[in-house]
């Protein structure tokens, strides 16, 4: 090769790398335009009412939108639009980007327990434990006391009470001042006929709900089951007196009558 072929060659491989470094700077500024995207998206989502408010969704919508067309590939950005659309209560759309968010990243454990809550609302109930177990597979999910818990709904509503009650266990080591967790799985024990185990949940529950009229109607059935009639008569006494008009208030009443 002659010197002014040299010359050529250098001068169009270092046109080359110059057009990679700008393709680079250019993928790298849309990738942080989309974080930024994502960001404000998450910053509507966390305004008072959270992701359950109507006004923050239709905010964060077309930032997540922008985010997505930005960076496409990012399996965050898509399954967070899932989890719009399920509070939307479109499940259809909910499914479609939840899926093509697990199609991006197949480990991704939200991706999962999020798939789990759109067949968990649609009454899908075996696919949802499906992907709740595949959400606790991933050791590295932060989260598992949500996953554990959505299983142990879905389990219960399958009369699976064995698992339910292993799953809500497994969430209440992690988070054990959950009060619906506490009822639930109070509900599982007394499935299972464990009396004195169902006691001691449904009393942890009123300790941090005494407000919640169910609870201490099922609590007071336990004490009726167990042949406790004092205790049993006090709790479907408050029962009355909480909802006196009420279709457990009346229930109450009859064991009331019946125990005296």
């Amino acid at each position: 090769m002659t010197v002014a072929g040299r010359r050529v060659s250098l001068a169009c491989l270092g046109a080359l790398l110059c057009g990679f470094a700008a393709c680079a700077d250019f993928y790298g500024q849309q990738t942080k335009d989309a974080d930024a995207h994502f960001r404000m998206a998450t910053a509507a989502l966390q305004q008072s009412g959270g992701i359950q408010s109507e006004v923050n969704r239709r905010a964060a919508y077309p930032e997540l939108t922008l985010a997505i067309k930005l960076d496409p590939k990012n399996a965050r950005y898509r399954q967070t639009l899932g989890t719009l659309y399920l509070y939307n209560q479109d499940y259809q759309a909910a499914e479609r980007e939840t899926l093509h968010a697990l199609k991006l990243d197949p480990s991704y454990a939200e991706g999962h327990n999020n798939l789990g809550l759109i067949y968990l609302s649609q009454g899908k109930l075996s696919e949802a434990v499906a992907e709740f177990r595949k959400a606790l597979e991933n050791l590295s999910y932060p989260t598992p006391e949500f996953a554990s818990y959505n299983l142990g709904k879905a389990a219960y509503l399958l009369k699976d009470f064995a698992v339910a009650a292993e799953a809500y266990e497994r969430s209440l080591a992690i988070l054990p001042n959950n009060p619906e967790g506490r009822f639930e799985l109070g509900m599982c024990y007394s499935q299972l006929g464990r009396l004195a185990d169902a006691e001691k949940a449904f009393t942890a529950a009123l300790q941090l709900r005494p407000d919640v009229v169910r609870t201490r109607y099922e609590l007071g059935m336990v004490y009726f089951k167990l042949g406790r009639r004092s205790e049993a008569v006090e709790q479907f006494r408050r029962v009355v007196e909480l909802e006196p008009a009420g279709d457990l208030g009346e229930q109450s009443r009859t064991y009331i009558k019946l125990l005296k």
